[in-house]
């Protein structure tokens, strides 16, 4: 149907390749910067960055080169008519060099965004301060990020809530202004695959960025909070060499955060498919039909076989166009990594005008049953011990049904605040290492889902994850790896049933179950014995069962 390009180069087995280096990051809420910048600037030299995200500044429009001071920095910063906001980038100058740089800023001085290369990887550099009261800054940069962000994208800030109440916080007050934050957050992460780098690197630790005393009916509370996040994109977590939250006194009531990010300065493949800069543009036809002649020429010999598409309305019903394109919007990470079958992310970004229907007839016989998918589909390489780096194609379908299966999740959870009247808290979370869950197992998950109301959406076909998971060598488990963006929410998934047999199995029908993205709360108002705990972990022993007072707390 189709003739293979000169231009394809033969596939061949894909090393990563170049060279790294560790590059040191800081977020930190400084709690205004002008009156106290010699020791903002001692802070970041002592703890030897590379480059800082700063919120509540609280630098105003009058203020002329804020950063004097800082001699070996470039400065990047938002000025504010409000005292509490205030962003700022600061970036080594021994770094970044020449090379061309680009920013976007927020009106409101809630965040900003900047754009260059560092040690010749691209990045993308957010720092955010999510305001108490208002939501739409939050909103205008996911708007933002959809379009300008390239590269690995690095976000910082202030976000204001504790995303889990009961590891993220030590006082019992009721916090309405996090509540309301809450939602908008956790979609703002959902919609590029954040993860909450410190907590993956501790699931069940409990240490906190912000402290305060709150005078509440002549009683002084102290509170301490982790308000202070470091965001990336699941598949750059593979980048992440540490994430800590320092314990030493600083000039604000906010500790900074530390991370590490190993720097892969990858050069681009040779079998990278390129069709942009010449006349073909200037034919749209023309323009199309070698995209999709390119991309399809690739794809055949990686899966080995023939693939003939045909249209008809129903393929796009099955597989919505915006569906496709919002995937390839979602997918944050290093566009001109290698992949298996020489496709990169880049090229999906910039040519998927002409590829998306394809792809919808593609995931339309996928989903279907009509096309058996090809053994390399969901084949990919590991870059540590147990992160993967997949085919775009294989991404952009999980994605979507990651999305299906989360909506369906989030419309039976219920948001609970701690309550005091509880007479214990239990935690279940996976143990690191190796995510092995019995396909019995996640099944049986599915058909109690499948009797819920509102049901699992009937696009959503469970003998279909089966095929795109990868198996185990017993291939009676399922291999949920940190790099596909359905381990996430299947691992949320199985957290909330073991919790539900567990409230069964303790007899007490009114317990609470707390949903967060890595760990599930279970609020009982009866204590129970360790061995019930023990009990639980028998379901599935990759995931650990503990009481939540018996967690590592480290001070403020």
């Amino acid at each position: 149907m189709f003739q293979t390009l000169q231009s394809v180069a033969p596939l061949q087995q894909i090393i990563p390749m170049g060279t790294r280096s560790k590059l040191s990051f800081l977020t930190w809420n400084t709690n205004g910067f002008k009156s106290k910048t010699e020791k903002i600037k001692t802070e970041i030299e002592r703890h030897k960055c590379h480059v800082a995200f700063l919120q509540e500044t609280h630098i105003n429009s009058t203020d002329k080169n804020a950063f004097a001071d800082f001699d070996h920095w470039k400065s990047f910063y938002t000025k504010s008519k409000t005292k509490e906001r205030g962003v700022a980038i600061l970036i080594r100058k021994d770094i970044v060099g020449k090379s061309k740089i680009f920013t976007r800023r927020d009106t409101r001085s809630c965040y900003i965004a900047v754009k260059c290369t560092i040690k010749g990887q691209l990045y993308t550099l957010v720092s955010v301060y999510n305001h108490q009261v208002d939501s739409r800054p939050l909103k205008s940069l996911q708007i933002l990020l959809e379009h300008f962000a390239e590269g690995i994208l690095l976000i910082g800030g202030d976000f204001n809530i504790a995303l889990n109440p009961y590891l993220d916080r030590d006082s019992s007050t009721k916090n309405e202004r996090h509540l309301m934050l809450k939602p908008s957050v956790e979609k703002f992460m959902t919609s590029f695959h954040l993860v909450d780098v410190w907590r993956r690197l501790n699931p069940t630790a409990r240490q906190y960025t912000y402290s305060n005393v709150s005078n509440n009916s002549n009683e002084s509370i102290k509170i301490h909070s982790r308000l202070d996040y470091v965001f990336v994109p699941e598949e750059s977590m593979q980048c992440v060499e540490s994430c800590t939250i320092s314990e030493e006194n600083c000039c604000s009531d906010h500790q900074p955060v530390l991370f590490e990010i190993r720097s892969h300065t990858n050069r681009k493949s040779r079998n990278h498919l390129d069709v942009s800069g010449k006349e073909e543009k200037k034919d749209l036809s023309k323009f199309v039909s070698m995209v999709s002649i390119q991309w399809l020429s690739c794809k055949e010999k990686f899966w080995d076989q023939k693939i003939v598409f045909s249209y008809s309305q129903n393929v796009f019903k099955i597989m919505n166009v915006m569906d496709v394109q919002k995937a390839i919007e979602s997918l944050a990470g290093n566009e001109k990594v290698e992949r298996k079958d020489g496709v990169s992310l880049l090229f999906y970004k910039s040519y998927y005008c002409a590829l998306i229907p394809y792809l919808c007839a593609f995931y339309h016989k996928v989903l279907k049953q009509q096309l058996t998918i090809p053994k390399s589909f969901n084949k990919g390489y590991a870059v540590s011990q147990h992160h993967y780096i997949f085919n775009v194609d294989y991404l952009i379908l999980a994605t979507i049904m990651a999305r299906w299966l989360s909506d369906h999740l989030d419309s039976h959870s219920t948001d609970h605040t701690v309550d005091e009247t509880t007479k214990q808290n239990v935690l279940f979370a996976f143990k690191k290492g190796p995510k092995k869950v019995p396909w019995n197992f996640l099944k049986s998950c599915f058909t109690t889902e499948q009797q819920r109301e509102p049901c699992l959406p009937t696009k959503f076909k469970i003998d279909i994850l089966e095929n795109i998971l990868q198996n185990s060598s017993d291939r009676r488990h399922k291999m949920l790896y940190w790099g596909c963006p359905l381990t996430p929410v299947l691992m949320r998934l199985c957290l909330t049933h073991i919790a539900e047999r567990f409230v069964e199995k303790v007899k007490q029908p009114k317990a609470k179950i707390h949903i967060s993205q890595d760990n599930v709360i279970v609020s009982l108002y009866e204590k129970v014995s360790s061995d019930l705990l023990k009990q639980a972990e028998t379901e599935l022993p990759c995931v650990h069962c503990k009481f939540v007072d018996e967690l590592t707390r480290v001070s403020v």
